[in-house]
């Protein structure tokens, strides 16, 4: 690092991945002997610095240069925080001052002095959690490690740093779950106990004290997704009421008893089961948060049938039996999909995610893949082509995957080997049946043609050209302008009759 700085350390993350044997994402560097002031004027003659701000007082700097990737370095000075609230932002910072005889101390000496070695034992005392708490000195490597933290590693534990991490900032919960997500971490007893003490702090209720940012709550949650022990995290979360209240939405889930053949779990246990082989299967954050909410609309939408079992799909207004308020007369996909849309835009989660995980939960019940080896070759392929023309190749074989995971997660027990093989045919068939005309932009004619014909540009348009593709789904041979022109003369005839 081509900067002048009196003594300067890697800290936390990336300090924890190196010893992990893993890539560290964020490289974060502490100073000492210098303040917050004139740190951000050597970074600013070194590149392009940027004030890094915590609880509106600088403590550091964003800085970017040739050496660093786009999204640069942070660099901040040794600092303790006192807590002044019950907030996360309550809190006093407090910058750790270098003695005035070390001045006139070059930067090798100043680097191995005890006094500089104090200021970064005691910055490290603010952090979360013993794994984040070790430092390495940039110049000699040397790792300072006062609570333990490369010992926890090796042992596969959680601890925290301070009994009053939680209580500082309760989002640490949150933060920890992540580490035994994508770590295998467990934590201690004595930190599972500060957690529960804690827990009732991770919450999103602006009418009560120190309630959390929904951004927040929605990075430490994609945290814990991206590992693949995210059912195990949210398990605990649950067991701690963490997962009721930042997702409402979950609730009524829990409990709850499906009487239904197909299911002997409740359904938080069913969800988290499912979420539990996507994580085996190693699926993306978005497919794991669809897994985890697939069947929240269940217990709105419950409705007692004549066999004396509940069902969950759109209720008929002529069974007595069933009642037909609005959110029963539903699937459970669907409503399961508009609580999902609620609660991922309480987090702010960006438009194209919730759209993505809502249709997951809305297509979860296609149902396609049951028996699919038996079919003959030619109706797996009109599935696969039908299936195709209403997600695209991309989300029916995520639909795919979400729907394997699902039977995974109707039990105690594993499934059976080879449970899952319809599904994986399914998706074989899916990538052969891609070159078939299965969009309208794939159609040998276009609005164009059919203003040739005689239909005048208008609504009917869309509608004789997907009437045209439902054809050429069931029968791709046709796909040709001459054989489907009789066709669309047909469909033009009936809408404009």
């Amino acid at each position: 690092m081509a900067l002048k700085l009196p003594a300067i350390y890697e800290v936390g993350g990336c300090v924890r991945d190196e010893i992990l044997g893993q890539p560290a994402k964020d490289i974060d560097f502490m100073v000492c002997g210098v303040s917050a002031d004139e740190l951000l004027d050597i970074c600013s003659s070194a590149g392009q610095a940027e004030p890094l701000m915590v609880a509106e007082q600088l403590v550091g700097v964003r800085l970017r240069t040739e050496w660093t990737d786009a999204e640069g370095v942070e660099i901040a000075v040794a600092r303790t925080e006192v807590s002044t609230g019950a907030g996360h932002l309550d809190f006093e910072i407090r910058p750790l001052e270098v003695p005035a005889d070390l001045a006139s101390l070059e930067v090798e000496q100043r680097a191995g002095d005890a006094r500089f070695i104090s200021h970064v034992e005691q910055d490290l005392a603010r952090r979360d959690f013993t794994c984040n708490a070790i430092a390495r000195d940039f110049n000699s490597g040397q790792l300072i490690d006062p609570y333990g933290g490369q010992q926890d590693l090796a042992q596969g534990v959680l601890r925290a740093v301070s009994p009053d991490s939680f209580r500082d900032d309760p989002l640490r919960i949150l933060r920890g779950l992540g580490r035994v997500s994508k770590d295998g971490l467990e934590m201690d007893q004595t930190t599972e106990g500060l957690a529960a003490e804690w827990a009732a702090g991770v919450h999103l209720d602006p009418s009560l004290p120190g309630a959390l940012s929904g951004e927040r709550v929605r990075d430490e949650l994609n945290k814990i997704l991206s590992g693949n022990r995210s059912a195990y995290a949210l398990q605990e979360a649950a067991k701690w009421g963490i997962l009721q209240r930042i997702l409402p939405e979950w609730k009524d889930s829990v409990g709850f008893d499906q009487s239904n053949k197909h299911h002997s779990l409740t359904v938080d246990q069913h969800q988290l089961q499912v979420l539990a082989y996507a994580d085996y299967l190693g699926l993306n954050s978005s497919l794991k948060l669809a897994a985890l909410l697939h069947d929240i609309g269940k217990p709105a939408t419950a409705k007692p049938g004549t066999d004396g079992q509940l069902h969950y799909f759109a209720a008929k207004k002529d069974n007595p039996l069933w009642q037909t308020d609005k959110q029963r007369a539903q699937s459970h996909e669907l409503r399961g999909a508009q609580l999902a849309e609620q609660a991922m835009e309480r987090l702010h989660y960006p438009k194209a995610e919730i759209k993505e995980v809502s249709a997951l939960i809305r297509g979860h019940m296609f149902g396609t893949e049951r028996g699919f080896q038996a079919r003959p070759e030619a109706r797996q392929q009109l599935l696969a082509r039908k299936m195709l023309a209403l997600y695209g190749f991309e989300r029916a074989q995520d639909l795919t995957l979400l729907r394997i995971c699902d039977l995974a997660g109707k039990g105690d027990e594993k499934p059976a080997p080879g449970f899952d093989s319809d599904a994986h045919s399914l998706i074989s068939v899916l990538r052969d049946q891609r070159s078939q005309p299965t969009s309208l932009k794939a159609l040998a004619l276009n609005g164009a043609d059919l203003e040739r014909l005689g239909l005048k540009p208008g609504p009917e348009t869309g509608k004789v050209l997907h009437s045209l593709l439902k054809l050429v789904v069931g029968e791709p041979h046709i796909n040709e302008a001459s054989l489907l022109e009789p066709h669309a003369a047909r469909f033009i005839a009936a809408e404009t009759a």
